[in-house]
């Protein structure tokens, strides 16, 4: 019997195995890089939200800090070396003990104030953990600086804290002292056929009193006051003669609804300043000369200035002095007086203007006069002095601030400015008296001091690097 020699196959037995091991080594290295990548994800995720909200508590605490920046004022009168303390000040009134600081305070020195005193102690900013400090430094001529640190709890390390920075400049405040003809201490009343009217518009003919001493204030028996008439006291009255217009109506009832205010908020009076125009005059006033420049006028002088007399610069007054403008005089610049020392009163500190004169600024002025001719939008800074008009007087560029005024005979002309007047005293306009409140005034006329408050500056916001 034949026997067949062949090969014979052998199944290679295991290999599945193999395989299904790679393959289960390969999805358990993806599923641990899954696991890893989404934890570190978590991870990530939650120290942006750390970092995020240790940035806005920085940024909280810049918020705080420009809201008690913006209560505080500072006064016209304060010295340029007293801003700080007072802003430390006020800031310490309203702060220390207070529920933000856990009843906690401030602190301050000459140049530095820490909010809270307590280097080591944070603002909390919010229930997860974002806390903030600052503080304020004086970095230069009216300019502070906020610097803000903001941590979170969970992140102690400087690396988790952020520090944004803010500057802030010390501004005066606006008043609305200058949106009336006529802001006054005392009262007004007007008589005849005088008039006070506002040109181009006719809401500038205004009138403001502040006067407690009797509760009419205004007496408006004139023919016309071309705006409206306003008074703090609320319970006060206003007469308005019959057929005087007043807003634009003689309508006494149309008058008395919508065109006489009482009660009304008082606008910020400003502090008079003459110490930057005092310097610009050096020459000593000498009798008879028909033309000047930057006088001087000592006490107990008593000029007049006859017809044809030019004036020009600053004219300092110093007290008593009883100064008269006569004829056609013609004055191209300001007259000012000392703010404090004076002496003398109401009457013995007078500043009279009759027959016609012409009144120009100081902006007017040729080049030899420097920087005079950048102190603008001021005509008078007289306080302590009474001045009264009964001649014609054209256009007066500037604002014109003094103690006590009247208007009288034919006296007419263009105030483009306002009429501030800073005592409880009668300013009168009677006979044929027309007033005409123009355009121009400015919101600071130089000499004029409001309070100020801080104003931060946008363009100075940074992020810092957080001290070790």
């Amino acid at each position: 019997m034949d026997m067949r020699n062949g090969t014979r196959k052998c199944a290679r037995s295991g290999i599945t195995a193999v395989l299904a091991m790679l393959y289960l080594t390969l999805m358990a290295s993806l599923a641990l890089g899954f696991y890893s990548a989404s934890n570190t994800a978590v991870i990530v995720s939650d120290n942006e939200q750390k970092t995020e909200r240790t940035r806005l508590a920085a940024e909280s605490g810049l918020d705080f800090a420009r809201f008690e920046l913006s209560r505080v004022s500072i006064p016209a009168k304060a010295l340029l070396s007293q801003h700080f303390s007072i802003l430390a000040d006020q800031m310490a009134a309203r702060l220390n003990g207070s529920g933000n600081l856990d009843n906690g305070s401030i602190y301050s020195d000459p140049s530095t104030i820490r909010v809270p005193a307590d280097p080591n102690k944070f603002i909390k900013s919010d229930e997860k953990g974002a806390e903030f400090q600052f503080t304020i430094s004086s970095i230069g001529d009216r300019l502070i600086r906020v610097v803000s640190v903001g941590r979170n709890v969970r992140t102690a390390s400087v690396a988790g804290q952020r520090v944004v920075r803010l500057d802030f400049e010390l501004q005066q405040n606006q008043s609305k002292i200058f949106s009336y003809g006529i802001a006054t201490m005392g009262t007004v009343s007007t008589s005849g056929s005088a008039k006070f009217s506002g040109s181009p518009d006719p809401t500038k003919g205004s009138i403001l009193s502040l006067s407690e001493s009797t509760t009419t204030p205004v007496v408006i028996g004139g023919k016309l006051i071309s705006g409206d008439i306003s008074v703090t006291n609320p319970n006060a009255t206003v007469a308005i003669s019959s057929g005087a217009s007043v807003g634009g109506t003689p309508d006494p009832n149309a008058i008395q609804t919508d065109h006489v205010h009482r009660g009304v908020d008082e606008p910020e009076f400003p502090t008079v300043d003459t110490s930057m125009f005092i310097p610009y005059a050096t020459n000593m006033y000498v009798p008879g000369k028909t033309t000047y420049s930057n006088i001087i006028i000592p006490p107990n002088t008593n000029p007049s200035f006859n017809a044809g007399t030019v004036i020009k610069g600053v004219v300092y007054v110093k007290t008593p002095n009883k100064v008269s403008f006569n004829g056609h005089a013609d004055l191209q610049g300001v007259i000012v007086t000392d703010t404090v020392g004076q002496v003398g009163n109401l009457s013995t500190n007078t500043i009279s203007f009759s027959g016609g004169f012409g009144a120009q600024g100081v902006e007017t002025l040729d080049a030899s006069y420097g920087d005079l001719r950048l102190l603008t939008g001021s005509f008078m800074l007289l306080p302590g002095f009474s001045v009264n008009f009964t001649g014609n007087f054209g256009a007066i560029s500037g604002t014109i601030v003094v103690d006590k005024a009247s208007f009288g005979g034919s006296s007419s002309g263009t105030l483009n400015g306002s009429l501030i007047i800073l005592k409880d005293t009668p300013l009168t306009l009677s006979g044929s008296a027309q007033i005409t409140a123009g355009q121009g005034t400015l919101s600071f006329p130089a000499g004029l001091k409001f309070s100020n408050h801080y104003v931060p500056q946008p363009w100075t916001y940074d992020e810092v690097k957080a001290v070790k």
